[in-house]
């Protein structure tokens, strides 16, 4: 073994590494200039591979009372200890700050994620021999639930006659940006989309003169 000076302050009663990337041993050298010097013990300072590739899946979106896809990391990790040596930690927080242990199975290299009802981020600690590493921070965006989805009103009419129109209430929830409206109506136990949905204005639906007696449903 080949010994040479220490890096940096290295004439003091302790010693204080700088940050280290490959493993290094250390000894103590004690003299005076009277009595034969004192050589100590050797301590290793081992350095792990630090850990790689603890990046999780994307920011997504979901609606109020569903679950979002599994949380994983695409890419496996590297690093430290190497495989078979890694212990996983998901956490959860509802500002991106402050964090807690996640709800549910938590120490797996996938998260499950459980029935969400509010916007809430996720993050991965990933643990192997005297390394640890913090993923990103994901957003599961929560939408809240369509309400308002009722249809007025059933009517009787004569053969051959229009009906008057069919409104809806005030649909909210869910992303406006992306509503999507679709007419369906039902005279033969099925449900089919409507010929008139064409151009139509979403809260409302005129059809033309029937034959028959009819169902519908936004």
């Amino acid at each position: 073994m080949i010994w040479t000076n220490a890096d940096g302050t290295n004439d003091s009663v302790g010693y204080v590494p700088g940050a280290l990337t490959d493993s290094v041993y250390y000894r103590r050298i004690v003299y005076d200039g009277i009595i034969p010097r004192d050589t100590s013990n050797v301590v290793p300072i081992i350095v792990h591979p630090r850990l790689n590739n603890n990046l999780i899946s994307p920011d997504s979106t979901v609606c109020s009372g569903l679950t979002a896809n599994s949380l994983y990391a695409p890419v496996a990790m590297t690093g430290a200890l190497g495989p078979g040596s890694y212990a996983y930690s998901w956490e959860q927080s509802v500002n991106n700050s402050t964090w807690i242990p996640a709800t549910g199975i938590n120490d797996s290299i996938v998260y499950p994620t459980p029935t969400l009802t509010d916007t809430i981020y996720y993050r991965r600690q990933v643990s192997s021999g005297a390394c640890t590493d913090t993923s990103n921070s994901v957003k599961i965006s929560v939408l809240g639930p369509l309400l308002g989805n009722v249809i007025s009103a059933d009517q009787i009419i004569c053969y051959n006659q229009s009906f008057d129109t069919l409104f809806t209430g005030a649909v909210s929830g869910g992303e406006p940006n992306d509503r999507i409206y679709k007419w369906q109506q039902n005279n033969t136990g099925s449900w089919i989309d409507t010929v008139a949905s064409a151009g139509f204005i979403p809260w409302f639906l005129r059809i033309p003169p029937d034959t028959a007696g009819l169902l519908y449903q936004v």
